[in-house]
């Protein structure tokens, strides 16, 4: 298990903990003690049988425990669910995130597992960029907040754009969108609010 990249993705993302440019420099050092080989067959979870279960570590802020998950799914390795998040499934430490799966529809966020379903099948359409591809990263310091990354393999490539901040931000936008949350379309503007991402 990845732990080392979950604690730095967790740190910023939910955390709050570190600043862009910290959890940029751990996943890189993470990337760095391995192959290229070993990191495309890391096992990267956000929470399991012996952590919090994301949705609690979000303070139930589900538009953020996409935007975590969207990241991650996007990273080098083998994203990992933990059984019953893509029901939005809630639950503290050990042994309160080992609860049943609800298995009852009234209770599960089906809109949630709608959104996980999509986001395997991104993973599987990509896999060939998402496995193998490099990864960079573009921050600005001028937009702290606003983390954008590229997978890139030969001629092809894929760029995501996250605002992690507490305000709307404004992008431009000409390629086709693959996946996104809390973005607004405006011919090539975008409007992304808090807690927002966009793929393409």
């Amino acid at each position: 298990m990845n732990y080392a990249y979950t604690d730095a993705i967790l740190d910023y993302f939910v955390k709050k903990e570190i600043p862009l440019n910290k959890m940029v420099s751990e996943l890189n050092n993470q990337l760095m003690l391995y192959r290229d080989q070993t990191n495309q067959v890391q096992f990267n979870v956000l929470d399991s049988h012996d952590t919090a279960r994301l949705l609690t570590a979000a303070q139930g802020n589900r538009d953020l425990m996409r935007q975590v998950m969207a990241f991650t799914y996007l990273q080098p390795g083998v994203p990992c669910l933990y059984y019953g998040d893509e029901y939005g499934m809630t639950g503290g430490n050990d042994p309160d995130c080992r609860k049943c799966l609800v298995w009852d529809a009234d209770q599960q966020d089906l809109e949630l597992y709608q959104f996980v379903k999509a986001l395997i099948a991104v993973r599987k359409q990509y896999q060939p960029i998402l496995s193998e591809g490099q990864l960079k990263w573009s921050i600005k310091e001028s937009a702290p907040d606003v983390l954008k990354m590229t997978r890139i393999l030969g001629n092809k490539k894929l760029t995501a754009i996250f605002n992690t901040g507490q305000t709307t931000v404004s992008l431009t936008q000409t390629q086709p969108v693959i996946l996104s949350q809390q973005i607004t379309l405006q011919e090539q503007q975008v409007q992304m609010a808090p807690n927002g991402f966009i793929l393409y």
